[in-house]
């Protein structure tokens, strides 16, 4: 290739990288400004909704059928509120993670505190705790990370294996170090996914042909992937159907969260098509 070429393939090169760039930047805030702007009008329909329960339970000279209907319907409305509030919290996390770089909050936490911390929300909240956790971390043992985005992914995860495994199973949870870092074992006894669904998984909105009518946005894997490869690690996962799914997020001891270029070229859009499946 002579040097005019040459330098005519750079310039084009240049010019396609800085439109691309400019895309994902627009895409940023497009989703942003979207999912920021469904707050408003949600949060008057939770107004709405309180005030409906509210006058509900006070009304007096309700026949029986009437109570249960109105029962029902609101339990209906409660449940499409809280689906849709989970959808715009992961897609704008989601968004978060697919356009931040440099801007990381890494600290040098104990990685045992970070998922304990995760496991007892989850506990605190249920009559009857399910989530067990086993740590093998070594006393004194710190790794750097963004203590939010491994929170996210463990939430997702642990939340999973609770809404696809009977009430009285229990989620596992294993934290150890291992050669260069450390890593987190996520384990359940539930549906598990699908052999032909399994390729698909960390595709953002994609959800395992077997969920039935359990509610989910189809986020939850999307967002571990991203939280994990942000940090320069990886997922794995064995899954059978009808015994169970183990996921393991494979952390490096120093987070290498990608430069401004490695994330234009490497890292995926939201409405992109997954291409780096940790």
């Amino acid at each position: 290739m002579d040097i005019t070429r040459q330098k005519k393939f750079e310039q084009e090169t240049h010019v396609l990288a800085e439109r691309r760039r400019e895309f994902l930047e627009m895409q940023r805030e497009f989703i942003s400004m979207v999912s920021h702007e469904f707050r408003t009008p949600l949060t008057t329909i939770q107004g709405a909704q309180f005030l409906l329960q509210k006058l509900f339970k006070q009304a007096v000279g309700l026949s029986r059928p009437v109570l249960e209907s109105g029962e029902k319907w609101l339990g209906l409305q409660d449940s499409a509120l809280a689906t849709l509030n989970k959808l715009v919290d992961q897609v704008l996390m989601l968004n978060r993670i697919e356009h931040m770089t440099g801007e990381a909050s890494l600290d040098r936490l104990s990685p045992k505190e970070v998922i304990s911390e995760t496991v007892a929300r989850f506990n605190d909240s249920m009559d009857n705790p399910r989530v067990e956790l086993r740590n093998e971390v070594p006393p004194g043992f710190l790794a750097s990370m963004d203590p939010g985005l491994v929170k996210a992914a463990a939430e997702n995860l642990i939340s999973n294996g609770l809404k696809y495994s009977g009430l009285e199973k229990p989620v596992r949870v294993r934290v150890y170090a291992e050669k260069g870092g450390w890593a987190v074992d996520v384990a359940d006894s539930g549906r598990g996914i699908p052999p032909a669904d399994q390729a698909s998984l960390f595709r953002p909105f994609f959800r395992a042909g077997n969920v039935g009518t359990v509610p989910g946005t189809g986020l939850g894997l999307a967002i571990v992937q991203r939280a994990v490869s942000f940090h320069g690690g990886r997922v794995a996962f064995e899954s059978k159907e009808a015994l169970g799914t183990t996921f393991t997020l494979h952390f490096p001891g120093v987070a290498h969260p990608p430069r401004d270029e490695e994330a234009l070229l490497g890292r995926v859009p939201l409405l992109g098509r997954e291409t780096d499946r940790g």
